[in-house]
Order: structure tokens, then sequence, then C-alpha cells
């Protein structure tokens, strides 16, 4: 939020409160972005896919919530939007692309590296070490 306002990016940001309709399904990632050319509303389902997504792990040896994220995973590649997933425990990120070859796997980014998405957030950067620094 606050690189929004200091850029004056316009758009939205949600936070797991906050639902969309993605490919058809109803998803509520932990944070989302929306950007200023498509409709946010705050209440109930949102009728378009957030720009951006971020999801985080919250324990990546649960095969069960692990699966509930490929499903979503390809929710959201199917309706273009970008996805940041947060691997707490292994102090890792991923980037998932929507236009990039679902048979190259996702951009992991570690803590020497940093979470960027410039079309979609211009000058925004997070270093990965900050998400785990203590």
């Amino acid at each position: 939020m606050l690189h929004l306002r200091q850029h004056n990016a316009g758009g939205n940001l949600a936070g797991a409160d906050g639902g969309f309709m993605v490919n058809g399904q109803r998803v509520a990632p932990d944070v989302a972005y929306v950007g200023p050319d498509k409709r946010f509303v705050d209440r109930g389902y949102n009728p378009d896919p957030p720009d951006l997504a971020v999801e985080v792990v919250s324990d990546e040896s649960n095969r069960s919530e692990l699966d509930d994220l490929q499903a979503k995973l390809r929710h959201y590649h199917a309706a273009g939007v970008t996805v940041w997933v947060v691997l707490p425990r292994a102090q890792r990120a991923e980037v998932h692309e929507p236009d990039a070859d679902p048979s190259q796997g996702p951009v992991t980014l570690g803590p020497g590296d940093a979470l960027e998405a410039p079309d979609i957030l211009p000058g925004f950067s997070l270093p990965i070490r900050e998400l785990f620094s203590e």
C-alpha cells in the first residue's frame, strides 16, 4: 500500500479477506493487487481476477495445501494472473508468470533476490530476505 501511495499508482490492494473470480473459480489470495483499469468491489467476490496474487504456503509438507495451490495456479494462469508463491520454511519465493512456458516451471528466488513486477507495479521491489527477517 505504501508503494501505491508513494508512486500515485492507483489500483487496489486486497488482503486474505478479498475474494476474486478467477477462471470461473472463487479464490482468496493472501494478498492481491488490482490495477486501476479493473473493477474492484469491497464486498463479495470481485468479478475480475487480480493482476497480481500472492499465495503464502503455511505448511510446505502438507500435500493437501500444495495440491490446492496447484489447482489455484492453473486457474490464475488461465486468467492471465501473475502469482508470487512465498515459501517461508524454505525462505524462497516462486514467480509464476501467465505468459511463461508451463514446462519450464516458475522462477525461484532466494534471499539475494527481490520480488518485482515492473509491468504491473513499476518501481516496486521487495527483497526476499525482508520477507523472512526476524
